[in-house]
């Protein structure tokens, strides 16, 4: 599970970032160790289904939506041929829903269009990044339709998972 991959995060995104070195040599290791990532779709489609899992199965993620994921991340992740899957919060992203409250440079709906186009799966993470399990059931579920929603309308499809 990641958040920001940067060189340079902001302060307040430090504790939750990973270099892109580190990031590269992290993706290294799972090539060299033979797992093989999925998607979360993939993971639970089998955990229903009881269908087959490749060998040593492992998820990619990234909370939040921050901007070095297409930087940095994502040319990492295709040179290797790896599935991962973004979990976006719509009112951090930048562009014409974002509210604010985002510790760093976060991702554009154009870079958000160029991860799914890649085969990056595009989850959701709620609007505006609550602690959610402080919301009464009204607020709740605001955070995860509004969310759904805009990446409904933005990608033409609901995020596959939340």
């Amino acid at each position: 599970m990641y958040h920001a991959v940067a060189d340079d995060p902001a302060p307040a995104a430090r504790g939750l970032s990973v270099s892109p070195a580190a990031f590269a040599a992290q993706m290294e290791v799972v090539a060299e160790r033979g797992f093989t990532p999925v998607t979360t779709a993939a993971l639970a489609a089998a955990w229903r289904s009881g269908g087959p899992l490749p060998a040593r199965p492992l998820l990619i993620t990234f909370d939040d939506g921050y901007e070095g994921v297409h930087r940095h991340a994502l040319p990492v992740l295709a040179r290797h041929a790896f599935a991962s899957t973004v979990f976006v919060s719509t009112g951090w992203l930048r562009g014409r829903w974002q509210e604010g409250g985002a510790l760093d440079t976060m991702l554009d709906w154009a870079q958000v269009r160029e991860l799914a186009g890649a085969g990056t799966e595009i989850g959701g993470h709620s609007h505006t990044h609550p602690q959610l399990d402080q919301l009464d059931a009204g607020r709740l579920r605001f955070e995860a339709l509004r969310c759904r929603e805009i990446v409904a309308e933005e990608l033409g499809t609901a995020p596959v998972s939340f």
